[in-house]
């Protein structure tokens, strides 16, 4: 009978042993599943009536199995204590229940997250770490972003900026020891650094053509025509006669390089003076002098002239100067001079 009741007793404990083993991976999890493999010994005399022992290794929680054989007629007794090794069922649902790339959502504390190697921020687990992507700039306080990826947002971080905004972004995080470059002033000896219209016109220079220049934009070349030459007087035209005349030859002033001279033309007052007549010494013929002058066209008028004035020949001025200016002219020459009138 004795022998018996070993034989079942020791099927039964090989049995619980082999699912022990199964169930190792209950040692990693570390919650609610029991840690150990039983170990058991089974020798005849086990068998032949003598006490079974087996020595288990319990969980955290004093969880573990333990079978005892009683001595005697064969009868058997077994204890098992609370928190037993959990089901395969069990096992299975804490597997998939883990924090790892494929159960990302199951990461949902810090201690978790950051224990399966990833990055904890903005109140989830996150595979990248937050400033892979940043880029630094100084912080704002009041946008609601982490501007120099500090980690810090806004008042959080000592050194937001009251009263930046967008577009006023300004370069942080340099290297130790490295100096940011000043960038060159904007002048009429670095136009480069004259990137937008407001600093070229800052610096009193010119913005157009989308660039700064030294020189104002230069305007549509208006040309600035002069005539050097008329066309000369018609010889028909009189003194004081007016006419329109032509430009024989234009120049533009401001070299705009026009082909095309203008039409203009001006009116102007005949000057020839062979049409003002002459002035003569004795013009009715009976002062006996000789002697005329051709008359001048001044400012479109004509202006007597002054002749030289001579006694024609056989007559002399016997009364006068000896020119014939006198009111009587010249007298005729006598044979017999006389005192008033000599004949030489």
């Amino acid at each position: 009978m004795k022998e018996e009741v070993g034989e079942e007793v020791k099927d039964e404990v090989e049995e619980e042993v082999e699912e022990e083993t199964e169930k190792e991976v209950g040692e990693e999890l570390g919650e609610g599943v029991g840690e150990g493999v039983v170990e058991e010994e089974f020798t005849e005399g086990n068998i032949e009536g003598e006490e079974v022992e087996e020595e288990s290794v319990g969980s955290e929680g004093g969880k573990g199995v333990e079978e005892e054989v009683i001595e005697g007629e064969g009868d058997e007794e077994m204890e098992e204590g609370e928190g037993e090794v959990g089901s395969g069922e069990m096992i299975e649902e804490e597997i998939s229940s883990t924090c790892d790339i494929e159960h990302l959502e199951l990461c949902s504390t810090q201690e978790l997250c950051e224990k399966a190697g990833f990055y904890w921020y903005n109140e989830i687990c996150n595979l990248e770490p937050k400033n892979s992507s940043c880029q630094p700039i100084a912080e704002i306080c009041d946008d609601g972003i982490d501007n120099d990826c500090d980690e810090k947002i806004d008042e959080e971080d000592e050194d937001c900026q009251v009263g930046l905004t967008v577009g006023e972004e300004e370069e942080v995080g340099l290297p130790v020891g490295e100096e940011k470059e000043e960038e060159p002033d904007c002048n009429s000896e670095n136009l480069d650094a004259c990137t937008t219209q407001e600093l070229c016109e800052e610096a009193n220079l010119y913005w157009y053509d989308g660039k700064c220049h030294t020189e104002p934009e230069p305007s549509p070349c208006v040309p600035d025509w002069q005539c050097v030459e008329w066309e000369p007087l018609p010889e028909t035209v009189a003194c004081g006669q007016e006419f329109t005349q032509t430009c024989a030859n234009w120049v533009d002033n401001n070299n705009c390089g026009l082909e095309e001279t203008p039409t203009t033309t001006r009116k102007a007052i005949g000057t020839n003076s062979s049409t003002c007549g002459v002035t003569s010494c004795d013009p009715e013929g009976i002062l006996h002098l000789v002697g005329e002058c051709q008359n001048t066209c001044v400012e479109g008028s004509c202006q007597n002239c002054v002749p030289i004035c001579t006694c024609a020949e056989g007559y002399l001025d016997c009364n006068g100067d000896g020119t014939g200016s006198d009111a009587d002219g010249c007298e005729f020459k006598k044979e017999t001079p006389t005192s008033t009138c000599p004949n030489s």
